[in-house]
């Protein structure tokens, strides 16, 4: 079967589809926690799971900045 790929596998565009898509994540709770190692883990694990970098980062704006 070469060239089909899993049923299984994430489709970033099905995945990244809009912010109720990201809000449902298991990781979701984490970006806005004070932890910052809790945090960069919630980006690696969102962005390896389909969901835009950019959009990520831009969905708190506390990310950007540490207080």
């Amino acid at each position: 079967m070469q060239g089909k790929t899993s049923d299984l596998a994430p489709k970033s565009a099905e995945i990244d589809a809009g912010a109720g898509h990201l809000r449902a994540h298991r990781c979701f709770a984490c970006l806005s926690s004070k932890r910052s190692e809790k945090r960069d883990c919630a980006i690696a694990r969102l962005v390896a799971d389909g969901f835009d970098p950019e959009r990520v980062a831009n969905h708190y704006p506390s990310l950007k900045t540490e207080h």
